[in-house]
């Protein structure tokens, strides 16, 4: 008798086991065990990069700006970032490729209709942020336009140009790396 519940709790423990193996195959990690993994791996990888950064400030300015950035052949991945802090007016902020085509752009525009007591002072800042990540860039001057009215306040403008290779590494960020998976509620991508 007491083989027999030996043998019947084995072949439970077995079955159950591996059912939850199977189970285990179709649902994917939580991004917190994929986090804890990338911790032990070790990858090793070859790359160029230079970065810069310009401020630009603003002090009732109405006058516009252009910032150009020179992009050559030798690098494969561009990165700008435009970010801008405004207590007073508006700005357009522009981003431009070499052929001139439109490539983003962001108004931060300050608000002053504020009721306030005769011993209430008010400051305001307004903020705004442009971000683009491009595998193998246009070569040329890439532009940056700001056009600001009556603007007090700054633009920070970062940029990184780099060669990296083309390796997609899972679980790794790569602006060319992006694949639609699919959602496990209704089927359709995200």
């Amino acid at each position: 008798m007491k083989k027999t519940i030996k043998l019947f709790a084995g072949i439970l423990f077995i079955i159950l086991a591996g059912y939850g193996t199977g189970l285990a195959q179709d649902t994917p990690l939580p991004d917190t065990y994929r986090q804890f993994a990338r911790q032990f791996v070790v990858i090793h990888e070859e790359y160029t990069e230079m970065e810069s950064s310009k401020t630009l400030q603003f002090n009732n300015e109405s006058n516009p700006a252009e910032v150009k950035i020179p992009v050559t052949n030798d690098f494969n991945l561009l990165i700008i970032e435009v970010h801008g802090t405004f207590q007073r007016g508006e700005t357009l902020v522009e981003l431009f490729d070499p052929k001139g085509n439109k490539k983003g752009f962001f108004t931060i525009k300050t608000e002053s209709s504020i009721s306030k007591g005769s011993n209430t002072a008010v400051m305001e800042k307004v903020s705004g942020k442009l971000a683009k990540h491009y595998r193998d860039p246009a070569s040329g001057d890439w532009l940056i336009k700001i056009s600001p009215d009556k603007a007090v306040g700054y633009i920070k403008i970062n940029t990184t140009l780099a060669y990296r290779p083309n390796t997609s590494i899972p679980g790794q960020y790569s602006p060319d790396a992006y694949v639609p998976r699919k959602d496990y509620n209704n089927n359709d991508t995200k």
